[in-house]
């Protein structure tokens, strides 16, 4: 599979191999994981930030730095995931609905 940019590979792997089964029951486990993982990731990435404002007042080395920034790269990389498992969410939501009719 070719590199997919951020927030699309959740999606491609679930809508190509997700089989119709309990739509509604997979949409909620998601809906949690999605909170679960959105909560602490805010708090990191906020820090990640602070610790950046702090570092571009102050003299801190480059090697801490570079850290400092790995961490909102990583982090903004995972936020881009979680909105890609979002847009997935909704659209099992909507395929669940469609199968209850």
């Amino acid at each position: 599979m070719n590199r997919l940019p951020p927030g699309e590979r959740c999606h491609h792997i679930l809508s190509n191999q997700l089989p119709d089964f309990d739509l509604a029951g997979l949409e909620a486990r998601l809906t949690q994981l999605q909170h679960d993982l959105s909560n602490p990731l805010a708090i990191i990435h906020g820090n990640a930030e602070y610790l950046q404002a702090l570092a571009g007042m102050q003299d801190w080395d480059e090697e801490t730095v570079a850290t400092i920034q790995d961490l909102l790269t990583a982090s903004q990389r995972m936020r881009d995931e979680l909105e890609g498992l979002r847009a997935f969410r909704q659209e099992l939501a909507q395929r669940a609905a469609q199968q209850g009719h």
